[in-house]
Order: C-alpha cells, then sequence, then structure tokens
C-alpha cells in the first residue's frame, strides 16, 4: 500500500522501487508528479523525458542495425556514415547523430544542475523509498552513456576520415583511360566494409613503381587478367618486375592501391620492384 504525506510531499511505499528498471517504469509505480511537487525544479519531469530519450535512442538503434544489415549486410549502423540515401538506415543514422543524441547530452546536463539547485534550495523535497537514489543512478548512467557514445562517434569519425583519405588517392589515379575503363564514380567507397581491403601502395609509391609502358603492335595479343579486355595499340600497361605479369596500368594500379600484391600469383609489391 502506498501512503502521502501532503506536508512533506512524499510517498512511502513497502516495496520501494520494486521491478522498476528505469524512470518510465518508476513513473507507472508512483505518483512522481504529486511526489517532486515541492521540489526546486522539476526533477521528475527531467527523469521522465530522460528515460523517453534512451527508450527512442534504443528503437533507432535496434531498426537502424535491421535495416542496415537486410540492406548491405553491414554489422556497424552507429559507425558507418554511409548509409544509403533515402533508406530507413540513413534517416534513423541522422536521428540519433544529429537530433537526439545532441539532445541527451544537454538535457542531461540540464538535470544535472536542475538536481544541484534542487538539493542546494529544497534538500527534503524528495520522495522517501529510493527515489533519490534512483535520480543519482540515472545520471550516472546517463553519463556512462554519453560516454560510450562519444567513443562511437569519434570511432565513426575516424573511420570517415579514412575513407576520403582512400577516395582521395583513389581519384589520383584518375586519368582518362581508368574513367574509360570504370567510370567516373571509380573512387566512390560504399562504407567502412571498404576499408579492410585498403592496404596497398600510396598514389606517390605507385609513381616510383617501374613496369609501365605501351603495348606495341609488334607484341602478342593477351588478354588484361583484371579487366579481361584485350591489350591494343597504345594502352598504357605496366609489367610487374620479378613475375612478369602484365596488367592495363589503371587496372593494375586500382588493385595495388588496395593490396599490394599480384592479383595472380600473389608476389608482394615493392616501390623497387622486389617481389616476395
Amino acid at each position: 500500500m502506498l501512503s502521502y504525506d501532503p506536508n512533506a510531499a512524499r510517498f512511502s511505499s513497502a516495496r520501494g522501487l520494486g521491478g522498476s528498471s528505469s524512470p518510465l517504469d518508476a513513473f507507472l509505480t508512483v505518483n512522481f508528479w504529486d511526489a517532486f511537487g515541492g521540489c526546486h525544479f522539476p526533477i521528475h519531469v527531467w527523469l521522465l523525458v530522460s528515460a523517453i530519450s534512451i527508450y527512442a535512442l534504443r528503437f533507432a538503434n535496434q531498426f537502424g542495425q535491421s535495416s542496415a544489415s537486410s540492406a548491405s549486410g553491414a554489422r556497424n549502423f552507429l559507425l558507418d556514415l554511409r548509409q544509403k540515401d533515402g533508406s530507413l538506415a540513413k534517416l534513423l543514422l541522422r536521428f540519433t547523430w544529429l537530433i537526439a543524441t545532441p539532445f541527451f547530452v544537454v538535457w542531461t546536463m540540464v538535470g544535472t544542475w536542475w538536481l544541484a539547485q534542487t538539493l542546494e534550495h529544497t534538500p527534503d523535497c524528495m520522495p522517501e523509498g529510493g527515489h533519490t537514489w534512483l535520480v543519482y543512478t540515472w545520471q550516472v548512467l546517463s553519463y556512462a552513456w554519453i560516454l560510450v557514445h562519444a567513443v562511437l562517434g569519434r570511432r565513426a569519425l575516424l573511420l570517415e576520415a579514412r575513407l576520403r583519405e582512400a577516395e582521395s588517392n583513389l581519384r589520383q589515379l584518375g586519368d582518362a583511360d581508368t574513367i574509360a575503363r570504370w567510370g567516373e564514380d571509380f573512387s566512390q567507397l560504399s562504407g567502412i566494409q571498404s576499408l579492410p581491403a585498403l592496404t596497398g601502395l600510396t598514389p606517390l609509391e605507385l609513381g616510383s613503381l617501374p613496369g609501365a609502358a605501351s603495348w606495341s603492335g609488334d607484341q602478342e595479343g593477351c588478354d588484361c587478367p583484371i579487366c579481361l579486355a584485350g591489350f591494343n595499340e597504345g594502352d598504357k600497361i605496366r609489367t610487374l618486375c620479378d613475375c612478369q605479369h602484365t596488367f592495363h596500368r589503371s587496372c593494375i594500379d586500382l588493385w595495388l592501391l588496395r593490396r599490394a600484391e599480384c592479383p595472380l600469383c600473389k608476389r608482394t609489391v615493392s616501390t623497387h620492384g622486389e617481389h616476395k
């Protein structure tokens, strides 16, 4: 049974919080609106809005992850800032990082200020039964949540920076032959799932790599092992020194930018033409 003392504005309960696991659950079992009515600031309003914000963020994360996984198999919804335009995952990603998370950070700081002022001006307004500890615990959990998402946000920005650097490296190889063979969007990377393969040579190292030449008509015709198109008179080619495998330069350079090895024999390629 619950009893209410209107003079002290407090509730007491034999069960306390019972099975309540969040401020939102507590609102369903205790009349916080009356219990906190004598406080200097409306701590109960802060608790309610904070709890609703957490539920909204959990909803966005769960549905965003599900949408991203079904669309591209991505496992890191919050880390991949390149969700498909117009998709539910993209919408929820923007909601999470641009709206919900900043709001929750500001609202948590507001709650800290309200709590400090309330304890200073009306320290006895908190209801009995463990509810004061609920406020303190929720404050700690809120800042822990902010810290975790700060780490995730920093990680997402670093991954995006790596993607942009990789795209810049690709664009440096974008001559007319590369665009003709692979299209104008050859330098666009779909997302962070492209990063593990980008462990090859830099554009500067590719520029110093020996073996670049032009295909001449007196050589026997053959196909490029990457694009499977035949070599034509005047095509820019590159022959890897030790293994002597020949490719279109626009094909093998894009490959070597991703992986510093011959795609046929898997020998490691260095800037000095040495293969292991």
